[in-house]
């Protein structure tokens, strides 16, 4: 019995709480590890570009999952994932210490991130080689 996959754009709106509940608790964890070192200021960037980039590698992988289709549903969850890290970036709260062009570089990252998820979770299928198949008709 197959089940009948969902829109893209639906499947792309879902993998988006999908990358929410996953960075948060990816974040959870960091500060976690952060708070256990000696020094926790020098661990906030690379602990939180990290959360952000394999929370938007689990959203590529459930965006492909959702949709059964292709890289598309990881790009097109990868550009909403940027997106929104963007609006976030123009509110009025303290920010990550970045100059503009390498937050945009840094936010632009996520998008490969999210392809490279979908990558990952598409259905591989299963075909036998040729030579596996020869060697069931001959015996």
């Amino acid at each position: 019995m197959q089940t009948k996959n969902k829109p893209i754009w639906l499947s792309c709106l879902l993998s988006q709480a999908v990358w929410a509940a996953g960075l948060l608790i990816l974040l959870l964890l960091s500060c976690a590890a952060a708070n256990a070192s000696e020094d926790p200021g020098s661990m906030i960037r690379p602990l939180s570009l990290a959360c952000l980039y394999f929370s938007a590698l689990i959203s590529g992988f459930a965006a492909v999952r959702f949709s059964g289709d292709g890289i598309l549903s990881g790009l097109i969850s990868g550009t909403v994932t940027a997106l929104l890290m963007l609006l976030l970036a123009c509110l009025p709260l303290p920010g990550s210490g970045f100059l503009f062009p390498y937050t945009l570089l840094l936010t632009a990252c996520v998008i490969p991130a999210g392809c490279a998820g979908a990558l990952i979770g598409r259905k591989q299928h299963k075909h036998k080689s040729p030579a596996k198949k020869n060697n069931k008709r001959k015996r």
